[in-house]
C-alpha cells in the first residue's frame, strides 16, 4: 500500500512528465496556458506539501537553484494585464539562489506569471509573488522546475 508521501510523489511525477511534453508544444490556446498555471501552482504546492512532512531528505530540499532577478522598472500594477516584458530591467538582471520551498511560495503565491516561449519553444517563466511585486521578478527555466519537482518526487536527473 502507497503511503500519502509516494501518491504526491508520483503525482509530481507525472506533472514533471507533462512539462517535459508542453515545452514543445506547437499550439497554444487559452485554456492551455490556464492549464500550464494550474499544474505548476499545484505542482509546487505538492513540492511544499512534501518538504514539510519532513521525510524529504534535507540535501534534496536545501538545494539551491539559480534564477535570475530582474528589477522592476514600471509599477508592476502597469504590467499585470500585459504579456509582455518591458516593465522589467532585463539588462539588469542578477543571479540569485533560492531552495525548493523558496520557489514554490512564488509560484503559491503568485502575483504575476508569464510563460517565456521565445521561438515557441517554452523556455521558462516570470514569476513572482505578491510580497516580491515591489522590487524584482525571478526567471526561472523550465528544466529547473522539471528538475526540482523530479527530486522532490525521489528521482534523479531530467529524465528516467
Amino acid at each position: 500500500m502507497l503511503r500519502s508521501i509516494e501518491y504526491w510523489q508520483k503525482d509530481l511525477e507525472k506533472t514533471a512528465k507533462k512539462l517535459i511534453l508542453r515545452m514543445v508544444q506547437k499550439r497554444w490556446s487559452e485554456s492551455s496556458f490556464f492549464n500550464l498555471e494550474k499544474e505548476l501552482f499545484n505542482g509546487f504546492f505538492a513540492v511544499r506539501k512534501l518538504i514539510e512532512t519532513g521525510e524529504i531528505p534535507n540535501h534534496i530540499h536545501s538545494k539551491k537553484y539559480e534564477l535570475v532577478e530582474y528589477p522592476i522598472s514600471t509599477k508592476i500594477s502597469d504590467l499585470k494585464n500585459t504579456s509582455n516584458s518591458e516593465g522589467f530591467s532585463i539588462k539588469k538582471g542578477i543571479k540569485v539562489k533560492l531552495t525548493a520551498k523558496e520557489i514554490s511560495n512564488q509560484f503559491i503565491h503568485s502575483y504575476y506569471f508569464m510563460p517565456m516561449r521565445p521561438d515557441g519553444l517554452m523556455f521558462g517563466f516570470l514569476i513572482c509573488s505578491d510580497y516580491k511585486r515591489e522590487s524584482g521578478i525571478y526567471m526561472l527555466t523550465t528544466f529547473d522546475v522539471i528538475e526540482l519537482f523530479r527530486c522532490i518526487a525521489g528521482k534523479n536527473g531530467l529524465i528516467d
